[in-house]
Parts: C-alpha cells; structure tokens; sequence
C-alpha cells in the first residue's frame, strides 16, 4: 500500500488486532500473505465503487479518501494528468503501490 493513504478513512475501516498486524497469520507475518491480499482486494474494490466516472478531479480523489493536501499532492505527482483529470485506473493503481489485484 502507499503510504500516503495508510490513514484514510476507506483503507482505515479495516482495524486489525496484534495478532492480525503483526502475529504468523497477519499482514506482515511469514504466513500473512493471504490476509494480506484479500485486505488489497477489499480495499481496491471500494475504491472501484467509490469512483465511477472514468477521470476525477483532485477534489473528487479526496472526497474518498480524505487525507490531508499534502499526502494528496505525493499521490498524486506520479499519475499523469489529462485535460479531463487523472485517469480511474491510475489512481487506484498508485493508492495500491503500482499493482492491481486479481481475485
């Protein structure tokens, strides 16, 4: 995940207890990449269904996702911009750390 969005109110939803976060089966256990992967994929498609246009504006970015200017800005430098705004896909790319995840 990006670490500019680790705070977000959509990616925040998902609380995990020590042995969840840190514990064999947790994110970043050595057994951990199952829950780690289906977290992603929560989270990616709440990403899908909060944007539905295919190019948002930095305002419609950050109606979702609710960080600061800053964390937004540092998101936001890598994805090419159009005249119509960033590109959907790109986006949820970048929020996810450049990968896109398949069930």
């Amino acid at each position: 995940m990006c670490k500019e969005i680790h705070w977000c109110e959509v990616c925040g939803t998902s609380y995990n207890v020590e042995r969840h976060h840190r514990g064999t089966f947790g994110v970043h256990g050595s057994r951990g990449a199952y829950l780690n992967r289906k977290l992603k994929i929560r989270f990616q498609n709440e990403l899908e269904r909060s944007w539905l246009k295919e190019y948002l504006s930095k305002d419609d970015i950050n109606n979702v996702l609710k960080i600061s200017e800053i964390a937004l800005c540092r998101l936001l430098k890598t994805i090419k911009v159009t005249k119509l705004g960033y590109e959907r896909e790109s986006v949820i790319r970048a929020c996810l750390g450049g990968k896109l995840y398949e069930l």
